[in-house]
């Protein structure tokens, strides 16, 4: 027993030098890991000991922080690829601009979390492709417009959140399929429009919760499949109309609640079968018509508490006692002067449905259902739509030719974007 202990000692001693080892080298102040490849670098961790058990602190920096794009060290020149996770968490000392060069890829998670002293724009080089949880959380100095790149393709949970200095637009490229939870959450100071780019296909819970001085309209991609819980919520500043495209099957609880700058009209897209709870309570500023589409099969309680300026409700829903509704769904709405429009033949079954026999005025309408992507008309989007819509950009016909609209992103012009935009259409369904 005595020899194993020993050996387990003696192990642990030859270990010790491995495990104590955080950093390869400092260089100006910075300490540096070699990457596997021999060849590059990753700026690590403040407090990781080096193999003399010495501590790199960074707690009393100040000034700009100037990552190198590439470094020497005894005669090798490496290039500066990577910032490791919680390089420089906590550094609130920092009082400058952050300088990240072209030759970096990936920023890991919390790298600058409460790093608050920042100021100036923050730039992303376009050669970042992975931007880490945490990683830029309350840096709350940074002012001006952020440019996410458009190397990036996922925005982790809380990357941005509680940067509060932010004082113009967010644009998010169209290599984006996915903004994590919190990603944004109490980015206070955007401005402007959100758009959302088609790419997207998943918004997080939190994604731009009380980024309420947004002053522009809130524009969804076409390929959002899942807006999650309180995605949206208390963004007060949007304005004009909201449409949700018809690839979201799902509109999580809270969505969008509190955003009560919208002002016109909001449709809900033909693919979604849930509205959850609180959905849209609190959005007090739309006039004009609400359309709810014949797929929704449930209704939270409360989805539309306090959508007290609709003129009209237009239920393409055939059979309302099916739908699963939630405590006072509508409550808040003037029943007693918000028309509900209901689909020829239905009338009698709103009258009898629960909730949807309250509104005073229940008017049968005819209308023609209206698929995004279907150019064809025969109510479906499938290959043809896509080859339609090849033939407009070709010249090989005219968009007249068809009866559905083949600008489907709605960006005036009809292009490769709208090729790509009814494919997700039906991949999605």
């Amino acid at each position: 027993m005595k020899k194993i202990y020993s050996l387990l000692l003696l192990l642990a001693a030859i270990m010790l030098p491995i495990t104590a080892t955080a950093y390869d080298f400092m260089v100006d102040g910075l300490a540096y890991n070699i990457n596997e490849d021999d060849t590059t670098l990753t700026v690590t961790y403040q407090h990781y000991p080096n193999k003399d058990n010495n501590y790199v602190s960074y707690d009393n920096a100040s000034g700009s922080l100037i990552i190198p794009e590439s470094v020497t060290y005894e005669g090798r020149t490496y290039s500066v690829t990577s910032i490791g996770e919680l390089a420089f968490s906590d550094c609130s000392g920092f009082t400058g601009s952050l300088t990240i060069p072209n030759s970096v890829t990936s920023i890991g998670y919390e790298a600058f979390f409460d790093c608050s002293g920042f100021t100036g724009t923050l730039t992303i080089p376009n050669s970042v492709t992975s931007i880490g949880y945490g990683s830029f959380q309350n840096c709350s100095g940074f002012t001006g417009s952020l440019t996410i790149p458009n190397s990036v393709t996922a925005i982790s949970w809380r990357a941005f959140s509680g940067c509060t200095g932010f004082n113009g637009s967010l644009t998010i490229p169209e290599s984006v399929i996915s903004i994590g939870e919190s990603a944004f959450t109490y980015c206070i100071g955007f401005t402007g429009t959100l758009t959302i780019p088609n790419s997207v296909t998943y918004i997080g819970q939190n994604a731009f919760s009380d980024c309420r001085s947004f002053t522009g309209e809130l524009i969804l991609g076409n390929s959002v499949t899942y807006i999650g819980p309180a995605a949206f919520a208390c963004c007060s500043g949007f304005t004009g109309s909201l449409t949700i495209p018809n690839s979201v099957k799902t509109i999580s609880y809270d969505a969008f609640n509190s955003c009560s700058g919208f002002t016109e009209s909001l449709t809900i897209g033909n693919s979604v079968t849930i509205i959850g709870e609180w959905a849209f309570s609190g959005c007090s500023g739309f006039t004009g018509s609400l359309t709810i589409p014949n797929s929704v099969t449930a209704i939270g309680e409360w989805a539309f508490y306090g959508c007290s300026g609709f003129a009209n409700i237009n239920s393409h829903i055939n059979n309302p006692s099916i739908v699963q509704l939630g405590d006072e769904v509508f409550i808040g709405i003037p029943k007693d002067e918000c028309i509900l429009y209901v689909p020829v033949g239905c009338e009698q079954e709103y009258r009898n449905a629960d909730q949807w026999k309250d509104f005073d005025q229940i008017i049968e309408k005819e209308w023609s259902e209206v698929i995004s992507g279907d150019l064809s008309g025969d109510g479906k989007v499938d290959v043809e739509d896509v080859n339609a819509t090849i033939n407009i950009i070709l010249e090989i016909k005219d968009a007249s030719d068809y009866t559905g609209n083949a600008d489907v992103t709605g960006d005036g012009k009809v292009d490769i974007e709208d090729v790509n935009a009814i494919i997700n259409i039906i991949l999605s369904n």
